[in-house]
């Protein structure tokens, strides 16, 4: 149905008394020879794309004749050997690898998805969506590079390594895979070579309005509620004890509650009581993921304990380097407070690797978990659970001796030290009581029958009562939170055009440079590549060691950072910004006026407008801007020889680390207050959702005026529950919940 022209679902495709499959052979039965082999062409590339991820554990790729194995000869790198001539490839058949690393299925998702957003009027129903009148850039803004850039550059660089050897005075771990990794770095810049530098203008309001609503500070202790206080209190009693030098047991604290209950506010007061205390430099602040991490001015739990992604999975019995463990020595020296904040994301094994590094960091001389410090962990379990990881692997799960390892054990085992339990219950963030009562429902696995017909009314363009008009203010800047790649990288390329047509600016397209042993690539050797991206993208994807082929930008464009360039300056993976300006490649020819311009080489920099970063001011830039460099990652690939064996190559890759930001997935919208939001819960051609993918995106919102989904829903998504083990242990926190409380009027209030 794609080769047919049309605009509009409900007039053109089919008609109303067809079904689907009726109105496609119907289709099919009058198109020309043509169509017919085109859609074999498009089947058999599915087939190929669909073998090679069967065949996900080598390292190979079908860019030559058939598919290899581990057990094939590789001869050296350096004996280059004679590549098989094999099929003749060109642009055209590199096109149709890129759009084969995702599924047809997933492209018709996502297209269905912007059709349904043009018959709301959200985007054009334009037949041609890269024709439109630019207007031209002011130089500063948009030019090719010169020496007096390069040389500013360098100074910023400079400057922003400053900043971070202030915040960490102490000796810091080697760099991880959420610094500057042994797989992505930066590329070092010729101080001397020719650039101009921009100016930048202000940050749209939509993303200053989203990030102003997560940045959190401090509050004054006596405005907290009953229940951020007891946390609060306890804490600080703790602390207080301890430099009274009475010596109280290992604190193991867990703050649990729902999103919008304060838990990063009591931290954040918590941190203050520290300041003013002197003693700072005892509480160390983690998360996860990096923009978690930033959001509590913290570091991410890979940095405080030293492991890095490719380490995330070792054993326990695996020995710690000389080199690290004095890293992690020097960086415990003086803390003995560790709080890590969105719980629900960290595994079992996980926690034990963790425990097990700072008690190294410690120099542990009794075996105690964690070294012995004090440890609050904060979040919801009812969130999203550890990544790309079976359920049972999450902290709420019970240990179980005949599918747990041995290293899960004991991360289940730490984790029920933590009898201690504040549990926050008086929502801060939804200010709509019929929303709220229907997301507690949501969190018990008890949605009824009124709740899914509310929901249903807010679909767009099914109820008139809630119509909105989607090219005003406030509605014209709504994100869209959906829980596909496919929807959110078309909906990108779509608003970005959109953003571009309606303010006559260009799109520069950046393909990556890719070269092997100094040279750039073959045409087989690109397809052969991107095969090997398309087969392996999920695994690299949760590494972090991706890069995409092709990366748009322009002028006042929303971007996401996607890698952890500088998790102490907050320029993180999940960071938020607006492009301000783009220094272009001393040797790119001349742009010209056309609305979409492909680079023939990547742009020396461009500058971001951060929504927050805790860098200093850059001379010469506004506050917030920073500079974005290119970072590069490698990739092993095998190409067939003519002599029957193979050739391995290293790629190295060079693109920008940043991506569109109009819409995002469920797991990067988690932890964010968003004030208008789409939300696209559509059944999906592949899996299904479960009530953490549709509580996490609608939880974004603060109530029913602020929230649309594009498309309508199944029910039976919201019907389905979650796990007992999840239930059982809502019910064991609650519990100890009650003990604390006991516990804190006997001990606590009493002392104060």
């Amino acid at each position: 149905m794609l080769l047919k022209p049309w605009r509009c679902l409900q007039e053109d495709l089919k008609q109303p008394t067809e079904s689907w499959s009726e109105a496609f052979s119907s289709f099919l039965s009058d198109v020309p020879r043509e169509i017919h082999d085109v859609l074999s062409s498009i089947q058999y590339l599915h087939e190929c794309r669909t073998a090679a991820t069967q065949d996900h554990d080598s390292y190979q790729v079908p860019c030559s004749r058939g598919r290899f194995s581990h057990n094939d000869p590789l001869d050296d790198e350096d004996d280059e050997g004679v590549e098989d001539d094999g099929p003749v490839l060109n642009e055209e058949n590199l096109e149709l690898i890129i759009r084969a690393q995702s599924s047809l299925e997933e492209q018709i998702h996502g297209q269905l998805a912007i059709e349904v957003a043009k018959c709301a009027k959200i985007f054009r129903n334009d037949s041609d969506q890269d024709e439109w009148a630019t207007h031209p850039e002011p130089e500063h803004r948009v030019a090719n590079a010169t020496g007096d850039d390069l040389r500013r550059l360098a100074e910023w660089q400079n400057q922003l390594e400053a900043d971070v050897a202030r915040m960490n005075s102490l000796e810091t771990l080697p760099p991880t895979s959420n610094n500057e990794s042994a797989a992505v770095q930066r590329i070092a810049v010729d101080a001397n070579s020719d650039n101009e530098g921009p100016c930048v203008n202000s940050l749209n309001k939509a993303i200053s309005q989203m990030l102003d609503d997560n940045v959190l500070c401090a509050a004054d202790p006596s405005t907290l509620n009953e229940d951020q206080r007891r946390a609060y209190n306890i804490i600080v009693w703790h602390l207080d004890e301890t430099l009274a030098g009475r010596r109280p047991p290992p604190l193991r604290l867990i703050i649990h509650g729902e999103g919008g209950t304060g838990k990063s506010k009591v931290l954040q007061t918590v941190s203050d009581a520290f300041r003013h205390r002197a003693c700072q430099n005892r509480l160390i602040k983690a998360a996860y993921t990096g923009v978690a991490a930033s959001l509590i001015d913290g570091k991410t739990t890979h940095i405080v304990g030293g492991i890095s992604l490719t380490s995330e999975h070792s054993n326990l019995d695996d020995p710690v380097s000389e080199e690290v463990k004095k890293k992690l020595e020097g960086f415990w020296n003086s803390y003995d407070y560790l709080a890590i904040d969105e719980m629900s994301m960290i595994a079992k094994d996980f926690f034990a690797s963790l425990a097990r590094n700072i008690g190294i960091g410690k120099k542990n001389p009794d075996g105690t978990s964690f070294g012995g410090i004090n440890v609050i962990i904060l979040g919801d379990f009812l969130q999203f659970p550890p990544v790309a990881r079976p359920i049972r692997d999450a902290l709420y799960y019970p240990s179980n001796a005949e599918t747990d390892t041995l290293q899960s054990q004991i991360g289940r085992a730490i984790y029920e030290e933590f009898t201690m339990v504040v549990t926050l219950k008086e929502q801060k963030r939804i200010t709509d009581p019929i929303w709220h009562e229907f997301l507690q429902h949501m969190r018990k696995g008890t949605v009824k029958d009124s709740h899914l017909r509310m929901l249903h009314s807010l679909v767009v363009g099914k109820h008139a009562s809630n119509l909105v008009d989607f090219s005003t203010d406030p509605w014209n800047t709504a994100a869209l939170v959906t829980p596909r790649h496919a929807v959110r990288n078309q909906w990108n390329a779509a608003a970005l055009r959109k953003m571009c047509r309606e303010t006559g600016r260009q799109i520069f397209v950046c393909t990556a440079d890719d070269t092997t042993r100094g040279r750039p690539l073959s045409i087989k050797e690109k397809c052969c590549l991107e095969a090997h991206r398309g087969r392996t993208r999920k695994q690299r994807r949760r590494a972090g060691k991706d890069l995409p082929y092709r990366v748009e930008i322009a002028l006042g464009m929303k971007v996401m950072v996607t890698d952890n360039l500088e998790t102490d300056l907050d320029i993180t993976n999940g960071a938020r910004g607006e492009i301000v300006g783009i220094v272009l490649d001393k040797d790119e020819p001349p742009v010209g006026d056309s609305p979409v311009v492909k680079l023939k080489h990547l742009p020396a920099y461009i500058l971001v407008k951060l929504s927050r970063t805790r860098a200093t001011r850059l001379d010469g830039l506004e506050d917030c801007v920073i500079p974005v460099q290119p970072t590069a990652t490698n990739y092993r690939i095998k190409i067939a020889t003519n002599d029957g064996k193979s050739i391995q190559r290293t790629i190295r890759r060079a693109q920008f680390p940043i991506t569109a930001a109009y819409a995002f997935t469920d797991y990067r919208s988690q932890g964010q207050t968003i004030p208008y939001v789409l939300v696209d819960i559509a059944p999906p051609p592949t899996g299904g959702l479960n009530l953490f993918n549709l509580y996490v995106a609608l939880s974004r919102s603060s109530g029913r005026d602020t929230i649309r989904l594009l498309r309508d829903f199944d029910d039976a998504s919201f019907k389905r529950g979650h796990a007992p083990e999840l239930m059982m242990e809502m019910d064991r926190l609650d519990e100890l919940d009650r003990q604390t409380k006991s516990w804190y009027k006997a001990v606590v209030r009493r002392d104060s």
